[in-house]
């Protein structure tokens, strides 16, 4: 409280009488030791709040310490945890960003988590039987990549981010090792030299018996002691991955005079197609070429034949006549998958015949090549077919397997398209799954043809997946009320002999997202409760994701 003599001095700006100064002074001393005492009370309890917090936080790390003991993921037998790990088995893919994008050496991760994941991922062999040994121009994470995605959170990935190899990082950014020079140069690659020699040895020892995956591309100077080390293993070589592989590489393959017994499976990327020793390779089965320039007799020191899967993806043919002899001794062939390269072709007398292919990925982007090689493909057993042009102007029904009456699986992908595919469907009456991504080729008299009605004759009434993007839908025709219809009558069929519907996917273009009708049928999945993927939900179709 204001003492009544000083408290007119606080609203005005008159001097303080004697007597009033003596006051003030006595009020201040009075008010500043009170300050004090607060100021003293203050701390007291900030000190006794900071003890109660540390011991609450005690307290929570020990209800978290006590509550993990509780958690299901305790109760996880090790095998059932092994069963999980084995999901996780790395593939040595021959794309260069593998090292970045992919978990090529999950199994050191899962050694970081805590004894029993340390215990099951040490005693799966097939953890540990994928060697990956690629030089590249920037790889910090080489050999360590991360359990997160680079954009996730830093303390995430902070845990499961292993120390980086200080001499194996310098030596791979900027290709370093190729331009250094001098004592210290030599001691950084036989540093490197030794990295690779331990980690080949661990994995091949952790493997147990397992055959054994590689990825290879070597530098130069390390090539004679990579390769010992790898071919001292020879008999279990299971798949192998060249990248770039350089002259002695291939030589040093070509000069071992050992057998690959176990070897089904290779791939060869950005190669020049020569000297590699397929008859060393007896069980070969699976054959890659991405980016191969193959010079003419190459073709005869492959195995066609016995091939049950081939992929070939913008290779070079110096003698495009040897490519069509190549693929008529395709004879056993399961799955083809080609991505053929702005290269010429020559129309063959006679129609290539596979007379056991079940399935069939191709590629173009040369306007015309698929209208003019589709149907020269005799192939009476295809089960599953996709083909991507990036061309103009297509005649759909000439890009289809015409000699492929029971095919159950249809994806198309084109720029542009002449026609509606209504003659697809009329084509394939046993397809249980379609995929149509091409500007206007499918009608809303389609859409009609597709609702079974017991007076006429449906069409494709084994569907069980349908996928139409948003572009596929000719423009001003096709009726919201007939889509609806559709969906109807095939997520709920009451007509015998017509399949249910499984999956109804509404893809996307980039520029045009169609919001009104993604929102509808949102509403129309919530409310029917039918399994409608709209726009991001549904998964991007590669060309080549096809399988058996």
């Amino acid at each position: 409280m204001t003492a009544p003599l000083v408290a007119p001095l606080l609203v005005s700006n008159d001097a303080p009488q004697p007597t009033q100064t003596i006051l003030v002074r006595a009020i201040l001393q009075d008010k500043e030791a009170r300050l004090v005492a607060l100021g003293a009370e203050i701390t007291e309890l900030q000190v006794a709040l900071q003890t109660l917090q540390c011991k609450h936080a005690g307290l929570a790390a020990e209800i978290i310490q006590y509550k993990s003991t509780l958690s299901p993921v305790r109760r996880i037998p090790p095998e059932m945890i092994a069963e999980i790990f084995l999901y996780f088995i790395p593939s040595p893919v021959w794309d260069d960003k593998f090292p970045k994008l992919q978990p090529s050496k999950l199994p050191w991760k899962l050694g970081h988590i805590c004894r029993l994941w340390r215990t099951v991922a040490l005693s799966l062999g097939q953890l540990w039987s994928v060697v990956d040994l690629v030089f590249t121009s920037d790889t910090r994470d080489w050999g360590m990549p991360r359990l997160v995605r680079p954009d996730e959170i830093s303390e995430e990935r902070e845990l499961t981010q292993l120390p980086l190899d200080p001499c194996r990082h310098y030596h791979y950014t900027g290709y370093r090792a190729y331009h250094c020079h001098g004592l210290d140069c030599e001691y950084k690659q036989a540093h490197w030299i030794q990295t690779d020699l331990d980690l080949i040895d661990g994995s091949v020892q952790r493997s147990g018996h397992h055959t054994i995956s590689l990825r290879l591309q070597p530098p130069s100077f390390a090539v004679h002691p990579v390769m010992d080390a790898v071919l001292k293993h020879s008999a279990r070589w299971g798949e192998i991955v060249l990248v770039r592989p350089g002259r002695s590489l291939l030589q040093r393959l070509s000069d071992f005079e050992g057998h690959f017994e176990q070897l089904r499976k290779i791939t060869l990327v950005s190669a020049f197609h020569q000297r590699f020793p397929y008859q060393s390779a007896p069980n070969l089965t699976n054959l890659s070429l991405v980016l191969v320039q193959i010079p003419p007799g190459s073709r005869l020191q492959i195995p066609w034949s016995q091939l049950t899967k081939y992929r070939e993806e913008d290779c070079g043919w110096l003698d495009p006549a040897e490519r069509l002899a190549s693929y008529r001794q395709l004879t056993n062939l399961l799955v083809f998958r080609l991505k053929w390269a702005a290269q010429p072709f020559q129309t063959p007398a006679d129609a290539l015949l596979f007379p056991n292919l079940r399935v069939a990925s191709l590629h173009f982007s040369m306007r015309g090549l698929g209208e003019k090689l589709v149907p020269l493909l005799d192939m009476p057993v295809l089960q599953s077919f996709s083909i991507e042009i990036e061309a103009d102007a297509c005649q759909l029904h000439l890009c289809l397997p015409h000699s492929s009456p029971h095919l159950k699986i249809l994806r198309v992908t084109m720029l542009t398209c002449i026609g509606d595919a209504e003659r697809a469907f009329e084509m394939f009456p046993d397809l249980t799954e379609i995929a149509l991504d091409s500007p206007y080729i499918i009608s809303d008299n389609i859409l009609s043809r597709l609702i079974p009605y017991p007076d006429r004759p449906t069409l494709s009434p084994k569907l069980e997946l349908i996928r139409f993007s948003n572009r596929s839908f000719l423009h001003n025709d096709c009726k919201w009320e007939t889509l609806v219809e559709l969906l109807r009558a095939r997520f709920r069929p009451i007509i015998e002999g017509i399949a249910s519907l499984h999956t109804f996917e509404f893809p996307t273009d980039l520029g045009v997202r169609d919001e009104v009708v993604i929102s509808s049928l949102k509403r129309l999945r919530k409310k029917e409760h039918w399994n409608i993927k709209v726009d991001e939900e549904c998964h991007h179709l590669n060309w080549e994701n096809m399988y058996l």
